[in-house]
């Protein structure tokens, strides 16, 4: 059994890098903070980490706060033997530091002349090509997605909207890039899948990406720490003619024109700012659970409506349509009536925080005199050594009274334990209501601005009837009370 533990464990965390934010590790964190772990055995320090304070902090201190035993094989070092390799521990790490730095650095060298000399170095080939089966840096036409790509192209030429696009490939059934590449094996990840339709943001990176002409354009973006960052249109790295083209370089052009007059044309309107939304991110259809859209009408009328019909697919939702200030008040007034509700109970919430302040009294004497219970098992235990040493009492009565002691101990301060954090929480709980009551006094004339948005809003979702349904941050707490 001891074995097969072993043996899983292994598999389970063997894909452990240089940093300490990969998942592999931070499982096994979470399985050590959970007490399922008890030693960590790696081939060297390296196979821990290579950042040379993290690395050092968690064997010297976080390891040890969790009684887990250390070995690195390589190093003969333990740290449950005092003559384990201690001084060098900081050097051997600052080594391993170097050394990934150095790794890293001639890795993305490498990768840059790849690119530089033609080569394909992404993870997955862009939707339209597939890689060489005999040279993964080759690209290849793939036969089933390139007539999409053609088929994108040509709308845009005959001046069809980005918006209209997505929804006839949607109405069509077309697999998005992402979900193509499911369907192939070539992502599992959930994270990179999305919610399978296709929408403006994928037709704009396939209209304007380069590489279908047969150049292969790399490069667009870098890592500066943990972010992708674009880079310089001159920083691109280009390399004509590497593959065979999709798109013909005229047609590419002709695109980017089509692109560059329409948005010519929409700069070059006088166009009135809109109005800031108050509920950015919060507003959701009830039908589909998208985010409802803002928009201004002619009559410079601010309302929501959900646009699922007219960006996913038509009849995919029964469609929902608000006017701001309609919404508004519904928002303000089922406000006003939680309101209200907790106001006129205030001569009843005063009698609980009363209630609630006497028992934090009570348990604190309770716990006082827990205490002093434990203190005086304690000293009995002192005063229990002293005997056996004395010789007033045998060995064996000597272990049967420490034991119980001992589980009296244990016991008494279980209890006092329990007591603090019923305390704990009932302060929190006293302190939630004195400021939704502070909160709910300075509101009497609410009126919806963004800081009452910010402070009191979580999420709103809209009927097809426009029946609003309002979650509040202090639903919760007031539903408890």
């Amino acid at each position: 059994a001891r074995k097969t533990l072993i043996f899983q464990c292994f598999q389970k965390y063997r894909y452990l890098t240089s940093s300490f934010e990969r998942p592999a590790f931070q499982e096994m964190i979470q399985d050590i903070e959970a007490g399922k772990i008890q030693c960590v055995i790696v081939k060297d320090l390296s196979r821990l980490g290579r950042n040379y304070i993290d690395t050092g902090y968690y064997i010297q201190s976080y390891f040890p706060a969790y009684k887990v035993r250390f070995i690195a094989l390589n190093e003969n070092f333990d740290t449950e033997k005092e003559d384990s390799n201690n001084i060098l521990l900081p050097v051997l790490n600052m080594i391993n530091e170097s050394y990934a730095l150095d790794t890293s650095k001639k890795i993305k060298e490498q990768a840059t002349r790849d690119r530089k000399a033609g080569k394909f170095i992404g993870a997955r080939a862009p939707y339209g090509y597939k890689k060489s089966p005999d040279d993964c840096h080759k690209l290849m036409v793939d036969e089933e997605t390139a007539p999409i790509v053609k088929q994108i192209f040509q709308w845009v030429l005959e001046d069809v909207s980005l918006e209209k696009i997505a929804l006839m490939l949607n109405e069509a059934g077309v697999l998005t890039p992402s979900f193509y590449s499911k369907e192939k094996g070539l992502i599992s990840s959930k994270k990179l899948i999305g919610q399978g339709y296709w929408n403006t943001f994928t037709i704009i990176h396939i209209i304007e990406n380069e590489t279908y002409t047969g150049d292969m354009v790399q490069g667009k973006s870098t890592k500066i720490g943990k972010k992708q960052v674009r880079t310089d249109k001159k920083d691109w790295i280009i390399v004509k003619n590497t593959h065979e083209a999709i798109i013909s370089k005229e047609t590419f052009e002709k695109v980017q024109q089509c692109r560059a007059k329409i948005a010519k044309k929409s700069k070059s309107q006088n166009k009135v700012p809109y109005e800031e939304n108050i509920l950015k991110g919060k507003v959701f259809c009830q039908c589909c659970e998208r985010n409802l859209h803002y928009y201004r009408n002619s009559k410079k009328e601010y309302l929501f409506h959900c646009i699922t019909n007219y960006r996913i697919k038509k009849g995919s939702c029964e469609g929902v349509f608000i006017k701001q200030k309609d919404l508004f008040q519904k928002i303000l007034f089922i406000f006003s009536k939680k309101r209200n509700l907790f106001l006129e109970k205030e001569q009843y919430l005063q009698q609980q925080v009363q209630s609630m302040r006497k028992n934090i009294t009570l348990w604190k004497q309770q716990q006082t005199a827990l205490e002093m219970q434990m203190n005086e098992k304690r000293l009995y235990l002192q005063t229990l050594y002293e005997s056996f040493i004395d010789k007033v009492i045998t060995q064996t009565e000597y272990q049967e009274l420490r034991e119980k002691y001992q589980n009296e101990i244990e016991n008494l301060l279980s209890q006092i334990t329990c007591l603090e954090e019923i305390q704990l929480n009932t302060y929190q709980q006293i302190e939630n209501i004195l400021n939704l009551k502070e909160d709910f006094q300075s509101t009497q004339n609410s009126e919806m601005t963004k800081e009452f948005s910010e402070q009191f809003i979580k999420r709103v979702e809209v009927s097809p009837d426009n029946t609003v349904t309002v979650t509040f941050y202090f639903d919760e707490l007031l539903n408890e009370i």
